[in-house]
């Protein structure tokens, strides 16, 4: 349970991850360009109830990996998880203003109506949606910003980097390698998930099979 609580997971592909480590930072989005409309309707409105001009997000998980997590935020062979220490993350976001990191509250779908002040409104999504267990950085700003939020995060915030378990093994010492190469000071924890092939878990029924 100490690793869960201390853990933002990112789930991303490798062009992202690329830019995380070589230039030690995150970078906002959009919420426009996400496909759940009904969360980029919520940020929308927010947007317009306080007058902000500029709204971006970025979204983490607290739970570890899951297929479930895999297979919906990341594509194919290109995916990449990258664990950051959560403490790292809340102290360079405390430096920076207009931006904060909160839980998202999961609500039945009749369950809106009993929120009691609009600044509730990015920090909620349907029930449905609640085996994401998503932490969400939010920026908002009364002036209109042309380019991305992006914050500073020192390489020592990540702990682990894993690549997709659809990767080919043949591939994955390779990606790796890149990786390594775009931050020599990356940590060692770096693997590809077995979380589709795990030997550990094939093994576990061997007995199971003996004459």
């Amino acid at each position: 349970m100490l690793r869960l609580r201390k853990s933002l997971f990112r789930y991303t592909n490798l062009a992202s991850a690329i830019d995380i480590i070589r230039k030690n930072r995150i970078t906002l989005l959009n919420p426009n360009t996400w496909e759940d409309r009904g969360d980029a309707f919520y940020i929308e409105a927010f947007a317009r109830r306080f007058g902000y001009e500029t709204v971006q997000a970025l979204c983490f998980s607290a739970k570890p990996q899951t297929f479930h997590h895999w297979k919906v935020f990341t594509e194919g062979t290109d995916g990449v998880c990258i664990e950051f220490d959560r403490v790292k993350v809340e102290t360079a976001i405390r430096k920076i203003g207009h931006t904060q990191l909160r839980e998202v509250k999961y609500l039945k779908i009749n369950e809106p109506r009993t929120l009691k002040e609009a600044i509730e409104l990015p920090f909620v999504k349907r029930k449905s949606y609640q085996d994401e267990g998503e932490v969400r950085i939010l920026f908002a700003s009364k002036q209109k910003q042309k380019k991305l939020k992006t914050i500073e995060l020192p390489i020592k915030a990540i702990r682990r980097i894993t690549v997709s378990p659809w990767l080919p093994k043949t591939l994955a010492d390779g990606v790796k390698l890149a990786l390594r190469k775009s931050c020599s000071s990356i940590p060692p924890e770096l693997v590809r998930s077995t979380m589709i092939d795990s030997q550990k878990w094939q093994s576990g029924i061997g007995h199971l099979l003996e004459p």
